[in-house]
């Protein structure tokens, strides 16, 4: 796609520290959007502390000059030492991006802390002398004094600044002395693969269904491929098809064990067709384990996984006819803190629960529960699962997060348009 350079003064990446995991996110978001990105950091860089060593499509540059720094304010002029790091800034920044093909650079406050003055200085000596090249400057902090580096206009063409929110723009834009289109937002990265260190097939399965990622409501429900009946694979699917109906994307992946014999794979087939009679996509608004990846995972899916895959859901409706306890509830719970809806025709689901959750008749082993139009039922159902939902701050918040923060989020709405769009002030 691009080659993509990110200028940090990093001299090792501190687990603590958050402008590393900022810049760790983009690594990782970047790469797998097929850009060659290329990490400038200090001379001095303690390569035994390299995140990136194993991806091969990052390369880490110790090209920074080192100095012994200074939090110059502003119309401080530079020392002599200083005045030195920033023409040596400039001449190996003018080397390796003309060299490398740089298309793209993110700088992380480099035109605005006071400590990063020199390197400042040094891009803005650049000027011409890198053609073709679109400067990205993220600031990280509110600006809230003028220095005298900040004239954005002394950098020159194709460099603008990015901050992670829209309603500080005109702020921004006013203490670097510029227009407000020249300040472009893009929120920071937040992703539950990256955050817990999702297994890899985990992320593979993310990437062939998305929806699990990016759609409104996702429930996982983990049932033996001989159980269907008892769990209430049916009732589950037609709510879930009928909170589809009212305009929002679902995702109902269906973690199935033991589905190794033909009858279960016919049996699979009754219920696909079932979620398409009432509107559900198979293998995406759908999806059995079991079915997938060549089989990978007909006889059930790893407990790791599995954990992972509930970390992405929001809502777990559970209308199981019998249990003496549920495990599978505890368990989605503590991973997502999804909505969890209950049984309660079984009188120990609302036990388990503590009281602390919804629970609505389904129906049991020993409560019978057949209303006359069923279809007329789960509807009614799915809409008072969504009503309690959406009063629920917490599952709301982390379900916009989920979907709006992740990498694959981020990459389509923010970051491919506005380095293509920024390219234009090259012209």
């Amino acid at each position: 796609m691009a080659n993509v350079a990110i200028l940090t003064t990093f001299q090792e990446f501190k687990p603590g520290y958050s402008l590393t995991g900022i810049v760790r996110d983009q690594v990782r978001m970047l790469t797998e959007y097929n850009n060659e990105v290329y990490v400038f950091v200090n001379e001095k860089f303690n390569f035994d502390k390299n995140p990136f060593e194993n991806n091969p499509n990052c390369h880490v540059l110790p090209t920074i000059p080192f100095g012994h720094l200074i939090d110059y304010g502003d119309k401080q002029p530079l020392t002599p030492d200083h005045e030195a790091i920033a023409n040596k800034t400039t001449d190996v920044l003018v080397e390796k991006i003309n060299e490398l093909g740089i298309t793209t650079v993110f700088t992380h406050d480099f035109i605005f802390t006071g400590w990063n003055k020199p390197y400042a200085i040094g891009i803005q000596h650049i000027g011409a002398k890198v053609k073709k090249c679109v400067w990205l400057h993220w600031v990280h902090s509110i600006p809230s004094r003028y220095s005298d580096w900040w004239y954005l206009s002394n950098y020159g063409p194709g460099h603008r600044i990015v901050y992670p929110n829209k309603t500080d723009r005109l702020q921004v834009a006013e203490q670097y002395r510029t227009t407000i289109d020249n300040i472009v937002t893009i929120p920071h990265i937040k992703d539950l693969r990256v955050m817990y260190d999702f297994d890899d097939a985990t992320c593979e399965l993310i990437d062939h269904f998305p929806g699990l990622m990016r759609n409104d409501i996702v429930q996982i429900y983990p049932a033996s491929s001989d159980r269907f009946d008892s769990k209430r694979v049916s009732e589950v699917i037609r709510m879930l098809a009928f909170i589809k109906s009212m305009g929002h994307s679902v995702c109902l992946f269906i973690a199935n064990q033991w589905a190794t014999t033909a009858k279960h794979y016919a049996n699979i087939k009754e219920y696909y067709d079932l979620g398409k009679k009432y509107g559900l996509e198979p293998y995406s608004d759908l999806i059995f384990s079991s079915t997938v990846l060549d089989g990978k995972y007909k006889a059930g899916v790893p407990a790791k996984i599995l954990t992972e895959l509930m970390m992405l859901s929001n809502l777990f409706i559970f209308p199981t006819r019998e249990e003496t306890f549920g495990l599978v509830l505890p368990e989605v719970s503590l991973a997502s803190g999804a909505l969890c809806i209950v049984n309660s025709s079984l009188d120990m689901m609302p036990e388990i629960c503590g009281l602390n959750t919804l629970a609505l008749p389904f129906g049991s082993y020993n409560h019978a529960h057949e209303p006359t139009d069923q279809d007329a039922y789960l509807r009614e159902l799915a809409m008072i699962t969504m009503g309690r939902m959406q009063q629920c701050d917490s599952v709301m918040l982390r379900s916009h997060f989920r979907k709006h923060n992740n990498y694959d989020s981020l990459y389509a709405k923010y970051y491919a348009p506005i380095m293509a769009e920024s390219r234009l002030y090259l012209v």
